[in-house]
């Protein structure tokens, strides 16, 4: 698993442009918190092993680890959403078609959004129909299945992502290339004079 820390090296080549900025950090930072999610979720599951092993069927202890899990998955899915919505608001911002076409060749990755949006909405359903004992979610083998989607959460979720930011970034840095050597000597002065 990986965290990113790009953001601390390239943003000061925004040209001060502080929305274009922002949106980055907070790509990244959504980023990272995937990863920690991942890391929770696997946390979670072995808690749910002894949870399972070890107590009653109806233990509160059983029925925590479960729902920590449930809820960890929720924030990853949300999590994973956020970065792609991020990098297309980035992208649209930047006006740029090439940091778009790696949008469009992760576009797999949406299906997030169409999970996040069946999970935000899940308390409507179970009020309003009986959605929720005819449209239960399922897990098997590390894939989420709810209303007829499906997401992969097992450890490799995380690789389509890592994929699809360390191509983006490429791209990113192209763009803000004519911006580099112009702040780098700035810095470089500014270090000079500060010795």
């Amino acid at each position: 698993m990986k965290l990113y820390s790009e953001y601390l090296k390239i943003r000061i080549y925004f040209d001060r442009d502080q929305k274009a900025e922002d949106l980055f950090f907070y790509l990244e930072r959504y980023l990272d918190m995937a990863t920690v999610q991942m890391q929770r979720m696997l946390d979670d599951e072995r808690e749910m092993k002894i949870a399972c092993e070890t107590t009653a069927i109806e233990s509160l202890e059983r029925w925590i680890s479960f729902s920590k899990h449930f809820c960890d998955i929720h924030f990853f899915i949300l999590c994973v959403d956020k970065v792609f919505k991020l990098a297309k608001e980035l992208a649209q911002y930047l006006n740029n078609y090439e940091l778009g076409g790696v949008i469009t060749k992760y576009e797999s990755l949406a299906v997030f959004k169409k999970m996040r949006n069946i999970f935000e909405h899940m308390d409507e359903k179970i009020m309003k129909t009986d959605w929720f004992r005819n449209n239960l979610s399922t897990m098997i083998n590390h894939t989420l299945t709810a209303n007829g989607t499906s997401v992969f959460l097992g450890t490799d979720a995380l690789e389509p992502l890592y994929s699809f930011y360390e191509e983006y970034l490429i791209v990113l840095n192209r763009i803000l290339e004519p911006n580099k050597e112009q702040r780098d000597e700035l810095w470089r002065i500014v270090a000079e004079q500060n010795k």
